[in-house]
Order: C-alpha cells, then sequence, then structure tokens
C-alpha cells in the first residue's frame, strides 16, 4: 500500500470521526439556566440583600434524604412560626423535571417529600420564604440516588 492511499485512509477516519463528534453534540439537550437569563441577572442585588438576612435561616434549614423521602428539618421552628412559602426543586441538566411544593411545615418543624416521582442524579433546593414581610431564599443541594 502506498502512502498516498494511507494518507487518503488517515484522512477518511478523521474526518468520520468528526462528523461523529458534531452529531453526537448537536443531539444533546443544552438548557439555559433560567429562560429569562437576562432579566433576572438585573435584579440580582436583589437577590443578594436577601442571601444576606438568610444566613440565620440557612443554618437552621436542614435537609436529607431518608429512605424513599426527603426530610426537610427546620430547627428552631418556634422562631419562625409564621413562615410561608415554597419549596423549587431544581433539575439543572432537565428542565422538564423541575417541581414546586409549598411549604408546609409540622409542629415538629418537618416537612416530608417522597422521592419516588424524582429522578436519580444531582437537585438544587431552591426555598423561596417570606415571614413578617421579611423574604428569605435559600439554596440547598442534595443527590438522590
Amino acid at each position: 500500500m502506498s502512502w498516498g492511499i494511507k494518507i487518503i485512509i488517515v484522512f477518511i477516519i478523521f474526518a468520520g470521526g468528526l462528523t461523529a463528534l458534531v452529531i453526537i453534540s448537536m443531539s444533546r439537550n443544552v438548557d439555559l439556566v433560567h429562560e429569562q437569563y437576562y432579566e433576572e441577572e438585573i435584579n440580582y442585588q436583589k437577590q443578594i440583600d436577601i442571601l444576606e438576612q438568610s444566613k440565620s435561616l440557612n443554618a437552621d434549614l436542614n435537609v436529607s434524604v431518608d429512605g424513599n423521602n426527603i426530610k426537610l428539618k427546620l430547627n428552631g421552628s418556634e422562631k419562625y412560626s409564621n413562615l410561608s412559602g415554597r419549596i423549587n426543586f431544581y433539575r439543572s441538566s432537565d428542565a422538564s423535571k423541575d417541581f414546586i411544593y409549598d411549604l408546609n411545615i409540622n409542629d415538629r418543624g418537618e416537612q416530608m417529600f417522597p422521592v419516588n416521582e424524582m429522578v436519580s442524579g444531582s437537585w438544587k433546593l431552591k426555598f423561596e420564604l417570606n415571614r413578617d414581610g421579611k423574604n428569605y431564599f435559600v439554596e440547598k443541594n442534595i443527590f438522590i440516588n
């Protein structure tokens, strides 16, 4: 086999590999972090202020995966007695899997969420809470097996 044929074979293999890489890359679903990303960026200073006042709540809010449930535990729940809000279960790899629960903490300061409707992997829980006219925002990361 001459060197000219070998160069043509190498070129064909390279072009085939490059074509396969492009086809695989184009078939992947790439979601934006948020649909209105630029509008959210403008309002980010408000979010920074809310995060600053949420530091004490962040320390009191514990999330754990307990068997078939996700357990939300609010330590010192008596000081958060009139806390209301919602919890956004955010899946960064697939926006169609996101869902929202309303905050409904029992008298022991706990709330349970079923795991069976969630796909395994990494999740971000975004707590948007309100108490006495003050807004709070806390993010917690969990991993579902």
